[in-house]
């Protein structure tokens, strides 16, 4: 149980019509009745309750009183201590409270002859209660952040899409993977369309070829070592031993064989004498006819290859060969890989094929001045020496191009046949990837995904919770539903719920409901002006009043805090009839019986006489609100002896409908037993104590053989039989004969028939 029950108002200034608000009289009760004539303040106290209720101070502010100086003031005694409401705020409060007024209708059943939108969620979220409300709110705090994200994912995906190239879908430019190797990709490809873009040129161009390399002939070396190997030792020890003898230099040789080849007819060139037969003659013919002349021709042929193969212009075209072969290298390797090792320092090369050439003509020359004598060749191998370690480097770049053609025909091969248009579409998507993963695009994409990532997450906790907010709801809008049928059964209304279901138009929750009237649908949600019948149309102000006191009565019905709350009814009743105010007062009772305390403020002083007569074994307690001109004021106020007229107007209504000039049987079914308490209490005043009811009145007859009532005592406790299930349930079948017969026994008790 709570603590926060109002025991009293104690203080209410500066607010609507209470100025200065005098309050007087006692505690509230479990039932307490506030009589008001309208415009007094009623509609004043249940806004003031409701603002404390929600703690909402701008209802109060809102109600300043007009030309007050003083700011509002209100103070409540509740159980657990007082509840201030000063400077603009609250202090304590009460924790559970239902109010029905003219505020709960407008907001949650209808304004004026309209069912809005706006009035289908409030009573939505009035149908599901706190629970549901808070799920509901979860949902649509969710959707609210969800919409927020949602929003900047939309300006992220903006900035990105700047960057996503023309042609490439943005979710798979988002998807691309980082690849470290990319730049490599990137150039591999672009080499890949170059050689496409060249398919025809690089089928016609040939492999490469390796350059030719000067160098010494094969023989050269041994040649300049060589002697005339064909000539006999005799013949040469004799030409020795001659050239010894007669001092010959070393031009003899030369000398004697430039002579011998002018011996003719076998004479001496010199003294016409005859040579033949001449022994030395003989050597020196075998000699040089047969070796030395070969030699000499070998050693000419040799010269005229070393001034050809090792001159400048040969080492000026070697020097073009291989720079020739690196440019087409070069060519080549524009479209792809091409292993291949350049020649190097080819300036150099000249230089060291010069020092060669130089070399190895002194050599040549001075064997062939002296064909048998042996050459000085250090100076030429040293040259020939250095010359090899650079013929080694050209000649690694030859073995290189064995590998550059094999390399090469597979850019041939590659080539051939390729489609560059594919080509172009895969290098598009390798720069996509690069520029996917540049900084600048990698910031923002991490931002889209972590919010896409984080609405996600959103997305299905928020469908988690509407999976739990509707399986709430399923379980409570029917109930409701069906709630409200029953009071509308009970209230004796011509029209019921049709249907009734739970829409999200708009996002939010709404209940959306059709009327039945006559077995026919009404559809509230339908606009008047087009012909057809509406809410407007088909219900009466009472029926609307009977509609919206329903939809209160059900929400009570379904609270599971009902036993610790405070319920108030402001003019629960307008628009009803008699019949309907009399199960309104006996519902009010009800009510009380489940919740904390029932408070009821009405400008009807019989309603809340029949509220009053329906109480037993609780606390009832009865003011009212004066006003003047400019102040309203809270005072005690007698119920009993303001409607003691009630008794007369009852015992007419009853003569007439027995007479059969008007009421009718349901009403009366709910007017004998009331009419007989009062009977009871004004014949007999100091009998009857307060607080006691027509069943402790039989007892109190029937104990006493000599009251004057015993001889109608069994009429009496009749009627009391009869018309008990009523007030405990209205809506109890009943014959219309029987309610005849019983209203003519109560006359027959009370007199007048």
């Amino acid at each position: 149980m709570i603590n926060n029950v109002p025991q009293k108002i104690t203080k209410i200034q500066n607010v609507g019509k209470f100025h200065k608000g005098g309050v007087s009289g006692g505690e509230y009760g479990k039932y307490t009745l506030f009589y008001a004539g309208n415009g007094r303040g009623k509609t004043t106290i249940c806004a003031v309750l409701r603002s404390m209720k929600v703690n909402d101070p701008m209802i109060v502010q809102e109600r300043r009183t007009l030309g007050a100086t003083g700011t509002p003031e209100v103070q409540l005694l509740l159980d657990s201590g007082p509840a201030v409401f000063s400077g603009g705020a609250w202090k304590n409060g009460a924790a559970a409270l239902h109010v029905f007024d003219g505020a709960f209708v407008t907001a949650n059943v209808h304004a004026g002859e309209e069912v809005s939108t706006d009035h289908r969620r409030s009573i939505y979220r009035i149908i599901v209660g706190a629970k549901g409300v808070q799920l509901a709110e979860e949902v649509d705090a969710l959707d609210a952040t969800i919409t927020s994200i949602t929003t900047k994912i939309a300006s992220e995906k903006k900035s990105l899409q700047q960057h996503v190239p023309s042609g490439t879908a943005f979710e798979k430019f988002l998807g691309f993977a980082e690849d470290p190797e990319i730049d490599a990709k990137i150039a591999e490809q672009v080499v890949k369309i170059a050689a496409a873009s060249q398919a025809v040129e690089i089928a016609a161009k040939p492999l490469l070829k390796p350059s030719t390399i000067p160098t010494l002939p094969t023989n050269f070396l041994l040649v300049l070592a060589r002697t005339a190997g064909g000539v006999s030792k005799e013949a040469a020890q004799k030409v020795a031993e001659h050239l010894s003898k007669h001092n010959w230099g070393g031009d003899g040789e030369q000398w004697i064989a430039a002579g011998l080849a002018h011996v003719q007819d076998d004479k001496c060139p010199f003294c016409e004498n005859s040579v033949q037969g001449n022994l030395l003659i003989e050597m020196y013919s075998q000699y040089f006819d047969q070796s030395y002349k070969a030699f000499k021709e070998e050693l000419a042929g040799l010269q005229s290859k070393v001034l050809s193969d090792l001159s400048e212009a040969e080492g000026l075209k070697t020097k073009t060969r291989f720079e020739d072969l690196a440019k087409a290298v070069q060519y080549w390797k524009a479209f792809g890989n091409v292993s291949f090792l350049p020649a190097i320092d080819l300036d150099r090369m000249l230089g060291k094929l010069a020092a060669l050439h130089d070399e190895a003509k002194k050599a040549i020359n001075a064997k062939i001045a002296a064909p048998l004598e042996p050459v000085d060749m250090k100076a030429l191998e040293e040259a020939f020496t250095d010359w090899q370690g650079m013929a080694s480097s050209l000649q690694a770049c030859n073995d290189s191009v064995a590998h550059a053609n094999s390399d090469i025909q597979a850019i041939k091969d590659a080539t051939a046949g390729v489609d560059k248009a594919a080509l172009d579409v895969t290098l598009r998507e390798l720069e996509a990837i690069k520029k996917r993963h540049a900084p600048q695009v990698t910031a923002i994409a991490d931002s889209y995904n972590a919010l896409v990532t984080t609405k996600n997450a959103l997305v299905a906790e928020k469908d988690k919770k509407k999976e739990d907010l509707d399986a709430y709801d399923a379980s409570m809008l029917p109930k409701y539903h069906d709630s409200i049928n029953t009071y509308l059964t009970q209230f004796g209304a011509g029209f019921r719920l049709m249907k009734s279901e739970k829409t999200y138009q708009g996002k939010v929750p709404q209940w959306i409901y059709t009327i039945e009237v006559n077995k026919h649908p009404v559809d509230v949600t339908k606009k008047s002006g087009n012909g057809e019948p509406t809410f407007q149309s088909v219900m009466s102000a009472g029926d609307k009043s009977t509609l919206a006191l329903a939809f209160f009565l059900a929400q009570l019905d379904l609270d599971p805090g009902l036993t610790d709350a405070i319920v108030v009814f402001d003019d629960p009743f307008t628009s009803l009839d008699e019949f309907r105010k009399a199960m309104t007062a006996r519902t009010i009772f009800r009510i009380g019986q489940a919740a904390s305390q029932v408070i009821v403020f009405s400008h009807d002083k019989y309603f809340l006489e029949a509220v009053a007569s329906t109480v037993f074994g609780a606390k009832c307690e009865t003011f009212q609100i004066s006003s003047t001109k400019i102040n309203s004021c809270i005072e005690a106020w007698d119920l009993a002896r303001e409607v003691k007229d009630g008794y007369l107007r009852a015992h007419m209504d009853m003569l007439d409908f027995h007479s059969g000039k008007s009421g009718t049987a349901s009403e009366m079914r709910l007017k004998m037993r009331p009419l007989l308490e009062s009977y009871i209490r004004y014949r007999f005043p100091n009998q009857i104590a307060d607080g006691k009811w027509l069943g402790d009145m039989l007892a109190t007859i029937k104990a006493d053989p000599n009251h004057p009532l015993i001889s109608v005592y069994q009429d009496i406790d009749d009627v009391n039989s009869f018309t008990a299930p009523f007030h405990h349930d209205p809506s109890v079948p009943f014959n219309e004969d029987e309610v005849k017969t019983y209203v003519e026994r109560t006359l027959a008790v009370v007199g007048g028939c």
